[in-house]
């Protein structure tokens, strides 16, 4: 496996681990979820933008339009 996928999957992983064990810590995992999501939102673009300055790879269109709605989904969710 190349290792941009691999690196996406394990950030990925931590981070959804992490954020969980912080929603929990409280019992106030609503009000927390919404500051995250106004919080990860603007820092996820940013970081996406940086990674695609940086790496000379290039996603097809096709993958655009299935990671943009995906990200929706999962933010409302």
């Amino acid at each position: 496996m190349p290792l941009l996928p691999a690196m996406l999957i394990l950030i990925s992983c931590f981070t959804h681990a992490a954020w969980n064990l912080m929603a929990r810590h409280r019992r106030e995992e609503v009000a927390f979820f919404r500051r995250m999501l106004l919080l990860i939102v603007p820092m996820s673009l940013a970081l996406v933008g940086a990674v695609l300055l940086w790496v000379p790879y290039s996603f097809p269109a096709r993958t655009w339009a299935y990671m943009v709605p995906s990200g929706f989904v999962a933010g409302a969710y």
